[in-house]
């Protein structure tokens, strides 16, 4: 089932790159992390339900014939592409020469480093880890951890959703960028100074909403840089080298945080990761503002 979600998320992925044109790009991917986020709510509600009047191996049969009948409804309801993915290439592997060749680049390297990996820490490590141990040295009961977790999941989709219904190219994804990373990284490092079942609340909701907030705009940045400046290593490259990235930050993540958790404390795991959010939203930022302004003199001079 892991392999097949990672198979249909980044397929669905990459048809709505197809599909979107490029001014509604950010827009269109923001909803789609709405679809997604909506389905982890939706089914963390359901699956209580369902397993608990019907039993455990239910829910696995549901959600089987779901599966099938979202296959069906694919097959038959979804338009297919007329022509190849937009940023499909020949021999679109990416080696080692091309992932550094990619990285070397100031914005691309910033972009990932600074917003892509620390939020995939976050939602990975945080939401799927830290919480619910956290949650449960706190005293929280299971249905506890478990509303907390659905608050984060609709912080998601209504930040998303929010983004998504902005009139196109009159907002800018780096504000939006920052200010989602600022508002997640601030609030999980004040549930991590003072922890308590509020704080911990607070931290979802903020968390919840920031990611959502920058899921969308990180990936059309992402797709314009590939478009754009990156043109020449070729966008089906530049992607291999974020999703590559992004696996490795998860694992590399899961294992530094598990260490400073085991060895300091829960808290003290939460305000390492909100430190990285902070520190790189910061880089991200700085870097920004200061080949912003280096443009603009240099167009002056010409």
């Amino acid at each position: 089932s892991g392999i097949g979600s990672a198979f249909a998320s980044l397929s669905c992925q990459d048809y709505v790159i197809d599909a979107a044109p490029k001014e509604q790009r950010a827009q269109a991917l923001g909803l789609f992390h709405v679809a997604m986020f909506g389905g982890f709510y939706a089914g963390t509600a359901l699956g209580g339900v369902v397993a608990d009047r019907l039993g455990e191996r239910s829910v696995f049969l549901v959600c089987a014939a779901l599966i099938l009948i979202s296959a069906a409804m694919i097959f038959r309801m979804l338009p297919g592409s007329n022509h190849g993915s937009t940023h499909a290439e020949k021999d679109g592997r990416t080696n080692l020469r091309q992932l550094l060749e990619t990285m070397a680049d100031g914005q691309f390297a910033t972009l990932l480093f600074g917003i892509i990996l620390p939020q995939t820490i976050l939602d990975q490590v945080f939401i799927s880890y830290l919480l619910s141990l956290q949650m449960n040295a706190l005293g929280a009961s299971t249905a506890d951890t478990g509303r907390l977790m659905m608050i984060y999941f609709l912080m998601v989709i209504l930040s998303g959703s929010l983004y998504g219904r902005l009139p196109a190219g009159k907002i800018s994804a780096v504000g939006i960028t920052v200010a989602g990373a600022l508002l997640g990284g601030l609030t999980l490092l004040a549930a991590a100074a003072v922890t308590n079942g509020w704080t911990m609340v607070v931290a979802a909701i903020g968390t919840g909403l920031g990611y959502g907030l920058v899921s969308g705009p990180q990936t059309a940045t992402v797709m314009g840089l590939a478009e754009g400046r990156l043109a020449h290593i070729g966008s089906e490259k530049v992607l291999g080298t974020v999703r590559v990235m992004d696996r490795i930050g998860s694992v590399v993540g899961l294992i530094a945080i598990a260490g400073v958790a085991g060895n300091f404390g829960y808290s003290a795991g939460m305000g390492f990761i909100a430190i990285l959010v902070l520190a790189g939203v910061a880089t991200y930022f700085i870097y920004y503002v200061a080949s912003h302004s280096l443009s603009i003199i240099g167009r002056r001079k010409a």
